[in-house]
């Protein structure tokens, strides 16, 4: 849930996004640091979410 809000935010950027710009936002949503809140787990997430569309 934390990841589709932050993806929400970025709707207005045309250049797309990295991992580490999303990383400290979701971060911030679940309540974690980003040294708990890995870049493995952001991509992890980010995989999960594109392939159940």
């Amino acid at each position: 849930m934390a990841l589709l809000l932050a993806l929400t935010l970025f709707h207005h950027l045309v250049d797309g996004f990295h991992n580490r710009d999303l990383r400290g936002l979701v971060a911030d949503l679940l309540g974690v640091t980003t040294e708990q809140y890995t870049a493995s787990q952001m991509t992890y997430d980010l995989r999960r979410l594109r392939l159940k569309g």
